[in-house]
């Protein structure tokens, strides 16, 4: 693992993904992640935004690397502040009581594990992107209305419930938990905590009092509707204030990676390898997904997150009813977060 300090300053900023999803502005403390999720987007987002300095750092194939290399931003509270001071009211995708909704993180985990040798270096990059994620959590709690929302698939997150029930109902803490199979988890997840301990961290937040949701995201390939109708059954008894559901984001370079995972556990089913085959399986995810939950009573906490590419006009076309296709994506499309703020 390559762990270092990069050039880039830790402040919030816009989401540029579609007002379907999370949040209004993103918080990202750290460029790569150790989990190193085969299906991960921030590996593309590296691979388009930030070659050159990963270049210098000696990372040539950003996608291909992706779990091999940190690099933390650099803190400074005033920067920090500053971002919260220039954060546009009128550019709000989320309207809770027309406050921002600020996303932990939306590219790499802000609670993973820093791996670097040193021993020392390690503890001292550890110790960094810690202070970072407090210290920011606490400008944002003292010097704005700002709402936060944190996804993670860490148990490190547990460090800072102190600072969670501080905010009240203004933070909700997510756990992405796409399937209880364990193997399943290890093949496309392979650094990232196990299923068991995930759900004791909600647990132990759950009785905090901190408002919580789970997101089974990705929905892995392998996935059928018994083994998705076992997750949300455990989700369903941990009360969340909402469930989130999505299949793997289809972009080039991804089907090396799956294949990955798939070899790992000599799979033989489906992988979204080409937009066809991805357009199959995403099309097949989410309509599981939402027959799951409603078998289980548990419609009114799903959010399924569509991506904008199944919005395609030839696809549309292509549906036997393309007017209740449409209907159906502008539904989800347009859902707002299901947390309240008092």
């Amino acid at each position: 693992m390559l762990a270092d300090y990069s050039n880039r300053q830790a402040v919030i900023t816009k989401m540029t993904c579609p007002a379907t999803w999370f949040a209004d502005y993103a918080f990202n403390p750290v460029i790569g992640c150790s989990f190193g999720c085969k299906f991960c987007f921030g590996s593309h987002v590296s691979s388009s935004n930030l070659t050159p300095m990963l270049l210098e750092r000696g990372i040539a194939n950003p996608e291909q690397h992706w779990g091999k290399y940190q690099f933390l931003k650099l803190w400074d509270n005033d920067a920090f502040r500053k971002s919260l001071e220039r954060a546009d009211y009128s550019y709000v995708f989320s309207d809770v009581r027309n406050r921002i909704i600020v996303h932990y993180s939306s590219l790499s985990d802000p609670y993973q594990n820093i791996i670097a040798e040193p021993g020392v270096r390690q503890e001292a990059l550890s110790n960094s992107l810690r202070a970072m994620v407090r210290g920011s959590l606490k400008l944002i709690l003292e010097n704005s209305v700002f709402n936060v929302r944190i996804l993670t698939r860490s148990i490190a997150a547990g460090r800072d419930f102190d600072l969670f029930q501080k905010f009240g109902s203004r933070l909700v803490l997510g756990m992405s938990l796409p399937t209880l199979q364990q193997d399943l988890i290890e093949a496309y997840e392979p650094g990232a905590p196990a299923v068991s301990e995930r759900l004791k961290t909600l647990w132990s937040a759950k009785r905090k009092g901190i408002p919580i949701f789970v997101a089974i995201s990705p929905i892995y390939p392998e996935i059928d509707a018994a083994d998705l109708r076992s997750t949300f059954a455990e989700i369903a008894a941990l009360d969340p204030v909402e469930i989130c559901c999505e299949p793997i984001n289809y972009r080039p370079g991804l089907a090396s990676r799956l294949l990955d995972a798939r070899n790992a556990l000599e799979l033989q089913s489906l992988h979204p390898t080409s937009e066809a085959a991805w357009t199959q399986y995403a099309l097949r995810a989410l309509a599981m997904a939402q027959e799951v939950a409603t078998g289980l009573g548990q419609l009114a906490r799903l959010r399924l997150m569509p991506s904008r590419e199944l919005g395609d006009e030839r696809l549309v076309q292509s549906m036997s009813d393309p007017g209740e296709y449409r209907r159906w994506l502008d539904y989800w499309w347009h859902q707002q977060p299901k947390w309240s703020v008092h």
